[in-house]
């Protein structure tokens, strides 16, 4: 991992990430995708996660529905509700929130928020870091172990079974960012494709599977 990006992570920085998150959230900027945007311009670069936005770009017209675990700024969540895909968005961060919600509001989009952490189990989990870097897992990307707070936690079961039976749907989740991102969606007639990305120390995905049948 850079320097630059465990720097990023301190908790000093919080106030300075804090500021620019308002920036970013009170001025969407037009895409080249046909929608706004509210959220850190780098995910907008044709070189960021380039497999994963293909894969996905490529299912959108295959699937009922998109659930985007881990919206962070929520450039997923607006490709796909863009695209006319019923979305879910998932995000317990706080400043992701206020990006993502930005987004949603400047563009019209009809997208279901949901602010909590997906997990094998409901309750709470320490929600470690902030920002692009927070997560329940200790560690991940750069984030500190000592900078944490209590974030509701659910099942993908619980928020999303039966929500659509007998269609195909889209589920981005990141596998490193809680006990169990894994859950199934629907009943036994649908037919779930996860997009799995998990990220190693040089931030290269190296988990992207087009079509992983949820359990």
């Amino acid at each position: 991992m850079s320097l630059r990006r465990r720097l990023a992570g301190l908790p000093v920085m919080r106030l300075y990430r804090d500021f620019r998150t308002a920036k970013l959230a009170s001025d969407p900027v037009e895409t080249a995708y046909g929608f706004r945007f509210a959220g850190n311009p780098a995910f907008l670069s044709p070189g960021w996660e380039p497999n994963q936005r293909r894969i996905i770009t490529a299912l959108l017209p295959k699937v009922a529905a998109f659930v985007d675990v881990g919206a962070n700024h929520g450039i997923y969540t607006a490709l796909a509700a863009h695209a006319g895909i019923q979305t879910v968005a998932i995000e317990p961060e706080d400043g992701n929130l206020r990006c993502l919600k930005a987004t949603i509001a400047a563009n019209g989009f009809p997208t279901e928020i949901l602010p909590v952490a997906i997990s094998d189990a409901s309750g709470v989990l320490n929600l470690f870091g902030d920002g692009s870097t927070a997560s329940v897992v200790q560690g991940w990307a750069g984030n500190t172990r000592t900078s944490h707070r209590l974030v509701p936690a659910n099942t993908l079961d619980k928020l999303l079974a039966a929500r659509w039976p007998g269609e195909r749907v889209q589920d981005r989740c990141r596998r490193c960012r809680g006990p169990s991102a894994r859950g199934r969606i629907g009943d036994a007639r649908s037919q779930p494709t996860s997009i799995l990305a998990c990220k190693d120390t040089a931030q290269r995905c190296r988990y992207e599977r087009e079509d992983v049948r949820l359990p």
